[in-house]
């Protein structure tokens, strides 16, 4: 495999950035759009959202969750993340929509199937959640479960080395009360 070129970098990001004016454009409705555009606009988001040929049968969102993931292993340090993560939340609102619209499908999805109505706000949920990082591949799991056993190794040791330490510390005391009378 070749190295990658400042240029491949470059060419790479003016296609996200070509991408991403393409899908924000596409995604903003006016009430004035004729209905060409309207139906324009529903083809777009359908074949973006499903998987075409050119992105090997997956939809666009996928492949770019796959730049995330090669960029936070290490093995494509020369994406664009930020780009990368703009293009992959356009993508996400012009195929799905935003919260109240996504909370509407899911609602009439579970009426249609005679189920109970969820006792919960999703959106209140996913706000009060923390970052994650996205997963790893399968090597990068069994490197990482590797290193950690290491270190858990290594960690032991050092915590025996400061028992040993704190057992001969003329300072410490097992008596949480004495410490506020110093």
């Amino acid at each position: 495999a070749l190295p990658i070129s400042l240029a491949d970098s470059t060419d790479l990001r003016v296609l996200l950035n070509i991408m991403y004016l393409i899908v924000d454009t596409v995604r903003q409705e006016c009430d004035e759009d004729r209905m060409e555009w309207h139906i324009a606009r529903q083809t777009f988001r359908a074949e973006l959202g499903t998987g075409t040929p050119l992105f090997n049968n997956e939809p666009f969102s996928v492949m770019l969750f796959g730049m995330v993931t090669k960029f936070c292993s290490g093995h494509a340090p020369h994406f664009p993340m930020k780009k990368v993560l703009l293009l992959l939340w356009k993508t996400v609102l012009c195929t799905l929509g935003g919260f109240e619209e996504l909370l509407g499908m899911k609602a009439e999805k579970r009426a249609m199937l005679d189920l109970p109505p969820l006792p919960e706000d999703s959106i209140k949920v996913i706000r009060s959640m923390r970052a994650a990082s996205p997963p790893a591949s399968a090597s990068d799991l069994i490197e990482q479960q590797q290193k950690r056993g290491r270190r858990e190794h290594k960690a032991l040791i050092k915590q025996d080395n400061l028992d040993a330490f704190n057992e001969r510390d003329p300072y410490k005391t097992d008596d949480p009360h004495e410490i506020g009378r110093a």
